[in-house]
């Protein structure tokens, strides 16, 4: 039967095997008329010849304001470029771009501003996290603003995304779990993006997809709990994969010291700051709430913090004899919601 066709684009890594040596880093493209189950290379390639050095990692997509597709290719050290083309086969490079302390894996994608059709904008990103908000005018890409930072932590690289899903753009990243005895690395828990603006700057907001409920095996709740020094919240946990949300007021003069199976979160407002062994990111921007969404497994921790506009993440190793959740702080904190769910680990998440 007939079917659409599907087209990929991917790096040539010329002198890195036998076949390749003596030729350059480039771009090619293939495509499958049955479903993806084989692959043709396109009789023109490379479809983009080497630009400098070991340029890489092609992301595509399509955009209105160029009547056309838009390629952003990773060059080096912390540059990209953006190529554009009508048939996806003839391109022509028109604009380069440095996004500080990232380098490799690209994205490119459009967001609504809190889902308003009427303020679409572009991010472009790299593989560690930093982002740039603009829109494409007069043939170019023209930020909005500085660059921001999503990500914090060292255990989350070359984050992925499939946009135009179901109006939404769904997300997950490669985490670099080394210290296991079966596997090296794993994903990252998959997340919806979206784009807010909180105090006249926009966000980039990742936030678990809310299909990560169908998961939930045992739910725990508590409601408006002062948690101090001399009155500690204790709660037993599961030994599993656990999506625990705490919630309360901001309170300039306190430190909160969130410890799950041995593992310390420090929760900082004095300095605005949340840590987890060496990562440390920030912890609110309007300071009138914190809130945490934290996935934590075996070996890794996720912290979505305030409305998901930064991301801490780390590779930890729970102590499952310390088979608890303890909560304290430093002065009266109240804390007004705690939500703690274990994850089956033999469900699939359906999207």
């Amino acid at each position: 039967s007939e079917c659409d066709t599907i087209v990929l684009f991917y790096t040539a890594a010329g002198g890195t095997s036998q076949l390749s040596q003596g030729k350059d880093f480039n771009v090619c493209m293939a495509y499958s008329t049955d479903n993806g189950k084989t692959f043709i290379k396109h009789k023109k390639n490379p479809i983009v010849p080497n630009i400098t050095q070991l340029n890489r990692d092609p992301n595509v997509v399509y955009c209105d304001d160029l009547l056309g597709y838009v390629m952003v290719l990773y060059l080096h050290g912390s540059k990209y470029c953006l190529l554009k083309s009508e048939n996806l086969v003839d391109w022509c490079a028109f604009h380069t771009i440095e996004l500080s302390l990232n380098s490799e894996c690209p994205l490119l994608y459009s967001l609504c501003v809190d889902n308003d059709e009427r303020q679409l904008y572009w991010i472009l990103s790299g593989a560690s996290d930093s982002y740039l908000v603009g829109t494409f005018k007069d043939g170019m890409f023209v930020p909005c603003q500085s660059i921001k930072k999503l990500h914090y932590g060292d255990c989350m690289y070359a984050p992925q995304v499939f946009s135009n899903t179901t109006g939404r753009v769904i997300r997950t990243s490669w985490m670099n779990i080394l210290h296991t005895l079966s596997f090296t690395g794993q994903m990252s828990t998959i997340c919806e993006m979206k784009l807010k603006k909180i105090e006249d700057s926009l966000y980039l907001c990742a936030w678990p997809i809310s299909e990560i409920s169908t998961l939930y095996a045992n739910v725990k709740e508590h409601s408006y709990i002062e948690v101090s020094k001399e009155k500690p919240l204790m709660e037993v946990l599961d030994i599993s994969a656990l999506d625990i949300y705490i919630g309360g007021v901001y309170n300039d003069a306190a430190v909160l010291n969130i410890n799950l199976f041995g593992i310390s979160l420090i929760c900082d407002m004095r300095n605005n700051s949340i840590s987890c062994g060496y990562a440390k990111g920030p912890l609110s921007i309007k300071k009138d709430q914190f809130q945490l969404r934290i996935i934590v497994d075996k070996n890794s921790i996720e912290i979505f913090i305030d409305e998901g506009e930064f991301l801490l993440s780390g590779e930890v190793n729970c102590d499952y004899i310390l088979n608890y959740m303890k909560i304290t702080s430093n002065i009266p904190v109240s804390v007004e919601k705690i939500k703690i769910a274990s994850l089956k680990n033999q469900s699939k998440v359906r999207i």
